[in-house]
């Protein structure tokens, strides 16, 4: 869930701005970069497919924390976190 039909206040508006930036600048096209379901690029197959087929997994803020970190690790994707004052 990127929070596209979310509140601003949900993920900090981090999901939101992303899933924009990833849609307006064409990154599936450009770059093979998939951010949620962004303009008609469903993936294929699983959540699980999904993180074993990549390098590099965002664990983004949203209602608070959860496994996607730990997700992302489990299938050797390296997770990268982006929010403010975690170390």
């Amino acid at each position: 869930d990127m929070g596209a039909h979310r509140q601003p206040w949900y993920s900090r508006g981090i999901r939101q701005r992303l899933l924009k930036r990833a849609t307006d600048d064409g990154w599936a096209e450009k770059h093979r970069i998939f951010v949620g379901e962004s303009e008609g690029h469903q993936l294929e197959g699983s959540y699980s497919a999904g993180l074993a087929r990549s390098i590099f997994c965002l664990v983004l803020p949203g209602d608070g924390w959860s496994s996607r970190a730990e997700d992302a690790a489990g299938h050797l994707c390296i997770p990268v976190v982006v929010m403010d004052r975690v170390h």
